[in-house]
């Protein structure tokens, strides 16, 4: 079965072109012999186009927000030609090494690089427990839901603000905490998962004292998405058993 695909780039400047893969675009490589390196892309898609002229193969960078991966570049030595809007998208070329570029672009057309709901389920639960610990800031929340997001936690309905309000008492109640999913099933644009979560009750939860216990609780969710952006988000969790942990009722 086809594995993967392995592209050349040939050049008179292969050192340079080697550099800048590596240094530049800090693209892993493993040694396939003899210090010959091969190169980690990215995930890859593969389009054919009609030509009059001689067949030639060319190879395109692809980056989610061009002017953000020109300013990155940029910082680590990388010269760019302006970019230009194309019909399927914002387009620039890189210059590599003695006269010879690459181009890169910022997609606009649709791609079967798209994440899968599954892929978009998993880094949601990573997202929240980054924001928890203070690793991204809260505001990155506001960027993968819709405008119209509601979450249902027991008892309460909230809008974006609430639930990050939610998701906040937590991060001052509970420190290390993190996701642990243990089974998740797809349908059209909805994901169900079931999953742990845990932390370390190390700040004020509910008017219990913090007690340095590690805590887990069993969590049911189900996530619906509105075009790759999470529009409803429906979790119950062992709460009962949660509060026995910590000392907010006596079990």
């Amino acid at each position: 079965m086809i594995t993967g695909i392995h592209a050349i780039v040939y050049s008179r400047h292969d050192e340079k072109i080697r550099a800048f893969f590596g240094e530049k675009l800090n693209f892993r490589s493993v040694d396939a012999g003899g210090g010959w390196p091969i190169f980690e892309a990215p995930p890859a898609e593969l389009a054919v186009h009609p030509t009059d002229g001689e067949p030639e193969h060319e190879i395109f960078l692809m980056c989610d927000d061009i002017e953000k991966t020109l300013s990155e570049l940029r910082q680590r030595g990388v010269q760019a030609q302006p970019v230009h809007e194309r019909s399927w998208g914002m387009a620039t070329v890189l210059e590599v090494a003695s006269g010879e570029t690459i181009g890169l672009y910022e997609p606009r057309h649709p791609s079967p690089l798209s994440p899968s709901l599954h892929q978009l389920t998993h880094d949601l639960f990573q997202l929240i427990d980054d924001v928890q610990s203070g690793k991204v800031p809260w505001s990155r929340f506001d960027e993968i839901v819709t405008p119209d997001f509601k979450a249902f936690v027991p008892g309460q309905t909230l809008d974006v603000n609430g639930f990050k309000q939610v998701m906040q008492s937590f991060s001052k109640g509970f420190s290390g905490g993190s996701h642990r999913l243990f089974d998740m099933v797809c349908n059209g644009e909805t994901a169900m998962v079931r999953e742990e979560w845990s932390g370390t009750h190390t700040g004020e939860f509910l008017g219990a004292q913090p007690t340095g216990k590690r805590v887990t609780s069993l969590v049911m969710c189900l996530v619906r998405f509105k075009d790759g952006k999470i529009s409803e988000f429906h979790e119950t969790f062992d709460t009962l058993s949660l509060m026995q942990q910590t000392g907010v009722i006596q079990g």
